[in-house]
């Protein structure tokens, strides 16, 4: 999937401006039942790619919140609103 998504064209601003790659945490309940952080996984075949960092530590997951699968786009902004922070350290960045 990575390898695909390497060959998406970007615009010339976006090109410019990309910084890292930073994966989505998952609550430690759907950790456990993946096994695995598929967004941490694709970040960090992509980076190398599209040479440019993966950052893993500049999210945090507060709150676990429901399948965005079956949500319509409003309810998605709802589902995740609060359910992530920007760790004091990284806002200096």
């Amino acid at each position: 999937m990575a390898e695909r998504m390497g060959r998406i064209g970007f615009p010339p601003d976006v090109m410019e401006e990309r910084t890292a790659l930073i994966p989505v945490p998952l609550s430690a309940s759907r950790f456990r039942e993946r096994g695995c952080n598929q967004t941490e996984q694709i970040a960090a075949a992509l980076a190398p790619l599209w040479q440019i960092p993966l950052w893993k530590d500049v999210l945090l997951r507060e709150s676990s919140t429901r399948s965005q699968t079956e949500l319509t786009p409003g309810e998605r902004l709802s589902n995740v609103a609060g359910a992530f922070s920007v760790p004091a350290k990284q806002r200096k960045m």
